[in-house]
């Protein structure tokens, strides 16, 4: 660019001062029609991403925007029911019902194991055996008394009316005195040696003691030396008082009741003829109720108390405990792999893992 009449711009365009320089680098720079600059092609990028993917920009952005226009601090708090939370409340809630559903099935089927190996324990009562031994008058001298049993008799009848009656009961077995040769000590070694859960043994004297009070008016007559139950609970505390015990105790009730009415009968009708019977009665009312009773003795008591969480919840944590085998992996093991046989480490492993337990409930 040459302007004429001017000293200082008579020289060409090439002797132009800095402002023309800077015009002549901004018109270089200024891109010509149909082209864009860096920056515009950085800007119009942004602005088709954001219109491809519109979705994007979820409750938490959007609560972001707010607070960058409120003053560019953290997004403000928002309550947990609030609109914009609504697909969190939706996962959680979700996850929190898996979870939920999860357990309850876990349980019911650990449940369910329960419930299937106590189905049917109504059904096997009868694998409990009791004795019921009857001794009344079957050795000397009370065989010669000239009374006939009678206590004996009605405590083996309604044991036997209990297993006819097709209810479930206990494994009641009648046996004779013969049987442990009219000995009490003889049943009480069989219940110890586990030939049954418990026995009741009718005394060899148990009539004979209720016609002497009557008749001779015997004042320290006791009831309880009648009968006696003899039992072990510590060989199964569980089993004793959940299944045997009720229905024992619910056995001697009733025999007492039943001795107790036929024995005061007969009692008021031999008084019809003889007065003094009556009298003697009044002297000695234990011996018409509840005329006879049932002395217990526990061979084996679930003693001391402090063996209750062995059988217990300790229990459990014995189980497990004694099944960990980890130290029969340490390198010494597998060190004896490439020296010996390995059905022989396989073998060694078996017995340590099973010895293990074992040693350790002892």
């Amino acid at each position: 660019m040459v302007i004429y009449g001017h000293p200082r711009y008579s020289r060409g365009w090439e002797d132009d001062g800095p402002e023309d320089t800077r015009s002549s680098s901004n018109e270089q720079q200024r891109p010509s029609e149909g082209e864009q600059s860096p920056s515009d092609e950085g800007k119009v990028a942004e602005k088709e991403e954001e219109s491809e993917d519109p979705g994007t920009t979820g409750p938490n952005e959007n609560a972001n925007k707010d607070g960058e226009k409120q003053g560019g601090g953290p997004p403000t708090p928002v309550g947990f029911w609030d609109h914009r939370l609504a697909h969190v409340r939706k996962e959680a809630m979700t996850k929190w019902t898996i979870t939920t559903v999860g357990l309850m099935a876990f349980i019911l089927a650990i449940l369910s194991l329960y419930f299937g190996a106590l189905l049917n324990v109504e059904k096997n009562l009868s694998s409990l055996v009791v004795y019921v031994v009857d001794m009344d008058g079957q050795s000397p001298p009370y065989d010669a008394t000239g009374h006939a049993p009678l206590v004996g008799p009605i405590i083996a009848d309604l044991a036997r009316t209990m297993v006819a009656s097709g209810t479930p009961t206990l494994g009641w077995g009648v046996l004779p005195g013969s049987a442990f040769n009219n000995d009490p000590i003889q049943v009480r070694q069989a219940v110890f040696n586990f030939d049954a859960w418990a026995a009741i043994v009718i005394n060899p004297n148990a009539t004979a003691m209720l016609y002497s009070a009557i008749q001779n008016v015997n004042a320290s007559y006791d009831p309880l030396g009648a009968c006696q139950l003899t039992y072990i609970d510590s060989r199964d505390d569980t089993n004793w008082y959940d299944f045997i015990s009720p229905i024992v105790s619910a056995f001697m009730t009733e025999a007492t009741t039943r001795v107790g009415e036929q024995w005061t009968q007969m009692v008021m009708q031999n008084a019809t003829t003889d007065a003094s019977l009556v009298r003697n009665a009044a002297k000695v009312p234990q011996a018409l109720s509840p005329a006879i009773g049932f002395s217990q003795f526990n061979l084996r008591p679930f003693y001391p108390y402090q063996v209750i969480p062995s059988v217990s919840i300790g229990l459990i944590y014995l189980i497990i405990l004694s099944f960990f085998s980890f130290s029969f992996y340490l390198p010494i093991h597998f060190k004896a792999c490439s020296q010996n046989l390995q059905r022989h480490v396989t073998a060694a492993d078996l017995n340590h893992s099973t010895s293990n337990p074992m040693v350790i409930r002892l």
